[in-house]
């Protein structure tokens, strides 16, 4: 829950903070931000993403000598990180038609070593079970960001206020997690010895799997912004970026978050319910996608209008496209959930670099032709190519599971489902003038609907009260 909570901050910071930031000092410069981002993501690579592996292992009952031996490496990396940004940053941001101040590239190199290092924290927390601590903490954490990044926009501090922004919230995350972890709970030591040679170089064989995934990932996330930036400009990648809010919001910030807390449960669960655990994750997900790609569909453009302005909305046609991108993710997220909690790390490694390559080449192909679309739409075909072949298929047929005739029925209800939420929307929305009574509206009918089809066993129960069947409901 804690984790969840991160979400209506994010939210706050999309709809009130970057419009703010955009009235200020326009569309290229936000753009211009977002490529930044993207750029320094790559260089995050350098702490081997030790993150999941390293908290399987601690999971798994490591010792003092691994964990201590893992934070040397990690500090190692993480001055190499920030020394190579510093090295090449000129060369990086010139090749993207970045014009950026060379006082930020310092900030920018603290901003990667700290991230790197401090984040081990939480790798401790979470594989010793304080998950809810962990979540708390960064939740304190982006409240602290939103409002510091609030005050250095009305102090003038351009594009800098992010960057500083984010040197504030690592430094508070590490800082707090770094004190429960050793000062109070003591759940480590920086012991000197090392761990023997055959435990190590196994680990390094397990994250060099899972690098190369995340490498892949965050490359296929972020190519879209630098392949917009290098062809169309910083404007073009604000449009896209803004465009795509509501869908990012749903994939890549509320997916993940499912992700981060259910892998850690997952291989616990004993095996006689094991299956019928996976059907339920399979069924909930399915209903999650469907409502939330009916939301975005219905709600992408008013919203943008509303809050930002008609120049940065992308099109019904980009729309649609984002809109389906919500779809393809909560119908494969169970099964690469379950490739993480099983450690299938080749599973990952070669989906992800397949699912990379394909899309950086349509990108570039499309891109010409199609301009943003075609960049959109390359995204899409590649998410859902590779996460069926690598994840849903490889998965399923592993553990000899037949789900075509399960999956098929939930399937045929969603999109009934989804059909008769977006008919009923769309004549709200004609009877409505208010653009915010609009969506009020669109959302209570998604709510109404999902309660009355899919609830509607819980809500004619007469043994239970009000309170009750709300708790029920949303416990199933």
């Amino acid at each position: 829950m804690f984790d969840m909570s991160n979400i209506p901050i994010q939210i706050i910071s999309t709809l009130f903070i970057i419009p703010l930031f955009i009235s200020i000092y326009g569309a290229e410069t936000y753009g211009a931000w977002i490529s930044i981002l993207s750029i320094v993501a790559l260089f995050l690579f350098f702490d081997l993403g030790f993150g999941v592996p390293f908290t399987n292992e601690i999971k798994n009952g490591a010792n003092d000598d691994f964990i201590s031996s893992i934070f040397y490496l990690i500090l190692i990396l993480s001055i190499f990180a920030a020394f190579i940004f510093l090295q090449t940053a000129n060369l990086v941001f010139g090749f993207f038609n970045l014009d950026i101040a060379n006082e930020i590239y310092m900030y920018i190199s603290i901003y990667i070593f700290l991230e790197i290092i401090l984040g081990i924290f939480s790798c401790i927390l979470n594989g010793k079970g304080y998950v809810a601590s962990v979540n708390k903490i960064k939740l304190y954490g982006e409240v602290i960001y939103i409002v510091f990044l609030t005050g250095l926009i009305f102090f003038d501090f351009n594009i800098s206020s992010f960057i500083y922004a984010l040197i504030v919230k690592t430094i508070f995350n590490g800082l707090v997690l770094f004190y429960i972890s050793f000062l109070r709970l003591k759940l480590f030591s920086f012991t000197n010895n090392l761990i023997s040679k055959s435990n190590f170089l196994s680990f390094l064989k397990d994250i060099s799997k899972y690098q190369t995934h995340r490498i892949s990932e965050v490359i296929y996330q972020s190519a879209d912004n630098l392949i917009i930036q290098y062809y169309l400009g910083a404007g073009s990648v604000t449009i896209y970026n803004i465009t795509s809010k509501i869908a990012v919001l749903f994939t890549r910030t509320i997916a993940p978050k499912f992700t981060s807390t259910l892998y850690l449960f997952i291989n616990k669960t004993h095996k006689s319910t094991f299956q019928k655990n996976y059907t339920l994750l399979e069924s909930k997900f399915l209903r999650l996608g469907f409502i939330f790609f009916s939301i975005t569909l219905i709600i992408n453009e008013p919203i943008i209008n509303y809050f930002y302005s008609t120049n940065e909305f992308g099109g019904f046609s980009l729309t649609v496209v984002f809109s389906l991108w919500v779809l393809a993710e909560y119908f494969f997220i169970n099964s690469y959930t379950h490739v993480i909690a099983f450690k299938k790390y080749n599973t990952l490694m070669f989906s992800s670099l397949f699912e990379m390559i394909t899309n950086l080449l349509l990108s570039l192909f499309l891109i010409n032709n199609y301009g943003l679309i075609g960049v959109a739409f390359s995204t899409l075909i590649a998410k859902v190519i590779f996460s069926y072949i690598f994840y849903y298929r490889v998965f399923h047929y592993i553990n000899n599971w037949k789900w075509g005739i399960n999956t098929l029925k939930l399937i045929i209800k969603n999109i009934i489902f989804t059909c008769i939420v977006l008919i009923l929307s769309i004549i709200l929305s004609k009877s409505l003038s208010n653009s915010i009574f609009t969506i009020i509206a669109m959302l209570l009918t998604v709510t109404i609907f999902n309660l009355l089809i899919f609830d509607f066993k819980i809500l004619i129960k007469k043994n239970l009260g009000l309170y009750e069947k709300f708790k029920l409901i949303i416990l199933k």
